[in-house]
């Protein structure tokens, strides 16, 4: 349920743990929202996330629904591989976890 339509804002203004520090290069494909689709680097530290655009080339490649679901703490990279969200020329693509070290997604209304 949750589609994020400018990615860059929604990293910007989710809400990091202070203690959370790395750095990622991975590639995002979204056939919807052109403007997501590229090779991101997301920079988490001292409780505050950014993404900017860059031009190498990313061992790892993620879908905008695996995307959405790192971002709400759903899912982990390995599990997104496993599913077909997530391709990666690395033996390991735990480094994209870092996309899902904020709190879980909840909903505070239930339907």
């Amino acid at each position: 349920m949750h589609r994020p339509v400018d990615i860059t804002r929604a990293v910007a203004t989710r809400g990091w743990p202070t203690h959370t520090r790395g750095q990622v290069t991975f590639t995002l494909t979204d056939d919807l929202a052109e403007w997501n689709t590229g090779t991101w680097q997301l920079t988490v530290a001292d409780g505050d996330a950014h993404l900017h655009r860059v031009t190498t080339e990313a061992d790892l490649h993620l879908t905008v629904r695996g995307f959405a679901q790192l971002y709400t703490s759903t899912a982990t990279a390995r599990t997104l591989a496993e599913t077909g969200l997530l391709r990666h020329t690395t033996p390991d693509p735990s480094a994209l976890d870092l996309l899902a070290a904020g709190p879980p997604a909840e909903a505070l209304d239930y339907f």
